[in-house]
This record gives structure tokens, sequence and C-alpha cells, in this order.
């Protein structure tokens, strides 16, 4: 007899699926709630995407890492990843770091925060932005406010690309890079954020903080509907451009370029003046 066709599903087969279910994720209440909060913490504080996906997650430690050279490779980049990980997990879980089940929650976390923050960034856009309700939530009249501040330009040939080096990341723009400007726009600077960090017991910032205010900002204020790598209407490749964010602060801070910490200094100043 041919049963090709036939879909009964046994008790059995019930309880397998039922079982794998369960796998997908952390069953441990408790467990999955600090891998929740460290995942959260992780994505604001130092990557909003993971480089190589869950990569990181499966590599040998390289104890000789340092982490000044974290942008030499692509190679440094992942081992920054996995020493960053280690940093935030509690040790008792290194040696679960591989662990698919632990893996899925907290990149699943990830993608939830990314939601959340660009989210949160646009609902409060009238004000971040100094505008009327009206100017910035109605989509043409948004695109027509800010498409030129978040990086929209127009070349020889009529078409259109947006420069990751838009205005709305300068203070007082002058149609020029200038690194003692740059990261000091005071859009840029969320009114959401400190909120969100005070609850971790955040006193410093950080390059990866400083590159996803400056990312949620431009999305924000783009005509984009969803937070994806790359946009869906304006084609911005956001992870692209926030990596090339991270890596200048990242590398001028390593190098103490003066620059580079004065921009340190001024978002410590704004979001914790009892550091300074």
């Amino acid at each position: 007899m041919d049963h090709s066709s036939d879909t009964t599903q046994h008790p059995g087969d019930l309880e397998s699926s039922k079982a794998r279910l369960k796998k997908i994720y952390i069953i441990d209440d408790n467990q999955h709630l600090q891998i929740q909060a460290i995942a959260c913490k992780f994505t604001y504080m130092n990557m909003l995407w993971l480089r190589g996906s869950d990569e990181g997650f499966h590599l040998a430690v390289d104890s000789h890492y340092n982490p000044a050279n974290r942008f030499k490779s692509v190679d440094e980049q992942l081992q920054g990843i996995l020493y960053e990980l280690r940093e935030e997990i509690p040790t008792k879980w290194h040696n679960e770091i591989d662990n698919g089940i632990l893996i899925r929650t907290f990149m699943n976390e990830m993608s939830q925060q990314r939601s959340n923050g660009s989210h949160r960034i646009r609902s409060a856009g009238p004000f971040i932005f100094g505008c009327q309700n009206d100017t910035f939530y109605n989509e043409n009249s948004r695109v027509a406010t800010f498409k030129e501040d978040i990086g929209f330009r127009m070349d020889e040939d009529r078409v259109g690309s947006y420069s990751k080096l838009a205005k709305i990341l300068f203070k007082d723009y002058e149609n020029t890079f200038d690194k003692w400007k740059i990261f000091q726009g005071e859009v840029t600077k969320s009114p959401g954020h400190h909120t969100v960090e005070s609850a971790w017991g955040i006193r410093e910032i950080t390059p990866a903080a400083i590159a996803m205010a400056a990312i949620f900002t431009r999305f924000a204020a783009s005509e984009d509907r969803n937070f994806q790598p790359i946009g869906g209407h304006t084609k911005i490749n956001y992870q692209e451009d926030y990596e090339f964010y991270l890596e200048y602060l990242h590398k001028g801070l390593y190098s103490k370029a003066p620059s580079v910490l004065d921009v340190m200094d001024e978002w410590n100043q704004h979001f914790y003046p009892q550091k300074s």
C-alpha cells in the first residue's frame, strides 16, 4: 500500500515535535531573562548587527587578540565580537557560547532591540528634529524636509544616492567633512538614549552607542518603513554605514586621536555629566 500521502500524525511524532520546539530557545526562565538583558545591552553598546551572523559565537578564543587591532582584518573583527561577548556573558556560561539554543535566544533579542530602538527614535521624531507632528509623521513631508539632512545627493547624471557622511551628523555643517564636527550634531543625541542605558548602570559612552544613534537618527527621518540592514526605499546600507562609523570611532579612540577623544568627551558630558 502506498503511504506517500498519509499525513496522519502519531502521538510519538507530536511529542517529538513539542520537544524540538522547546529546544529552539532557552527554556529556563531565569537564564532566558538574563541572556535577553545581556543581548539588549550588547546591541546598543557593542554591536547593532553581528558581522558574519553567528560566526563569532563558534570561534576559538585567540589569547593574543588586541582590541586596538580589531579592524585590521575580518578575522580580527570576529575575534573582537567574541571578546566582547565573553565580557558581557557571565563566565559560568562561557562553555555554552557556541550552543545553538543560546545563540538563537541572543540573536532573536538583538533583532527585537533593533526594532524597538528604531521605532522609539522615530516615535520621538518631532521632539528630536524640532518640527511639528504633521511635518514628521507625514511621510511625503518628512522626506521633503529631511532628505538632504540624512545624506541624499544627486550626481551629474541625475542619479540620487545617500552619503554616509550625512549633514545631520555634523555640528554647524559647512558642506565639507570636518573631523571636529562629525558626531557632534545635537540631533543625534537622542533623548531616549540615556533612559535606556541608565537601566544598565552605564556610566560611559561607547563608539558603538554613538554609531547606533547616528544610524537610528538617519533611519528615523527617512522614508524607510522598517529598519533593516538596507533600507527598503532609500537603499541606504545602514549596516555598512554603521560599521564605517564604528570603525572610525574605534580606531580614533585607540589611537587617541584628539578629534575622536573630543567626541567621546562631549557625549559623556551630555549623558554622564557625573563622570566629567
